[in-house]
């Protein structure tokens, strides 16, 4: 390696290729890290909107002048499935899935929902197709959760 270094010769092609080689493998993990956020925080954005849309329409009063503002759990259910359907997603094997076309985009998988008083949870795992498939890995799963609560001020 010393004497790598040392060479008088000329290794300038060698090292530019090598500085180039670097900053492309740099470049195509930012682009595939940037890319994956990207579609992680659309999701989580119409998971969000739907467990919102799912504990408004939820509540027994609308005006709340009863003060009932816990989350009824046998409707936030079907609720979110009717909501979820709304924004175009489809329920496949216990999954929902987005699709763009006949691409998939990505897809909610082992998605829970729990309520407790005014608190709606959903818990589910993100799961996309890998933008290439690098040492076998075809999908990147990432675990999502989403609160929605009623908020009412007195």
């Amino acid at each position: 390696m010393r004497r790598f270094v040392k060479d008088t010769r000329g290794s300038a092609i060698i090292w530019t290729l090598f500085l180039i080689l670097i900053l492309f493998t740099l470049a195509f993990v930012v682009y595939t890290g940037v890319m994956v956020h990207a579609k992680y925080q659309t999701c989580e954005t119409e998971l969000q909107r739907a467990a919102t849309v799912t504990v408004d329409t939820g509540l027994l009063n609308a005006n709340v002048r009863d003060l009932q503002l816990d989350v009824q759990a046998d409707t936030a259910q079907s609720l979110l499935e009717e909501n979820l359907t709304d924004a175009g997603w489809t329920l496949e094997d216990g999954s929902w899935v987005k699709y763009n076309g006949d691409k998939l985009i990505y897809a909610l998988e082992d998605m829970q929902t729990s309520t407790q008083e005014k608190t709606l949870r959903i818990d589910a795992t993100f799961a996309m197709p890998s933008p290439w498939t690098v040492g076998g890995v075809t999908e990147i799963c990432i675990p999502m959760t989403v609160l929605s609560s009623v908020l009412y001020i007195d």
